[in-house]
């Protein structure tokens, strides 16, 4: 499969993106920015770094700076993707990596992303 590497969509000073898909299908890429997807209805299939994960409805995986992956959601899938500049978690992320990048629902990260698309980046929102 090829592999393509994407630019970061942050202009400027911006260091947050946070946009939500209807039926995401996009191909095998990598970037600098770290990146969270969240599935918030429907399901998904998302490829991480050689590992296939089934992603539903509540859950989400978390992809390392530079991480291959694609996403291949159902006719039904919203998906809220957050990519955050390498610089912002580099601290946290740059000798750790998850045990597994799948993270369980019961998280709250419906309403953090709902909070940041809403007060942080509201030009972002909903470009589905």
């Amino acid at each position: 499969m090829n592999t393509v590497f994407e630019n970061s969509n942050s202009k400027g000073s911006a260091q947050i993106s946070c946009i939500t898909y209807k039926n995401l299908h996009n191909i095998s890429h990598y970037h600098s920015d770290y990146e969270l997807i969240h599935v918030q209805a429907g399901c998904a299939e998302i490829f991480v770094n050689e590992h296939l994960f089934k992603v539903n409805e509540g859950q989400s995986i978390f992809v390392h700076s530079n991480g291959i992956h694609h996403i291949r959601g159902n006719n039904d899938a919203v998906i809220t993707v957050l990519k955050a500049d390498k610089k912002l978690l580099d601290g946290i992320f740059s000798r750790r990596t998850l045990a597994s990048p799948l993270i369980e629902e019961g998280c709250e990260l419906a309403a953090f992303l709902d909070g940041i698309t809403t007060e942080v980046i509201p030009e972002q929102a909903s470009k589905a």
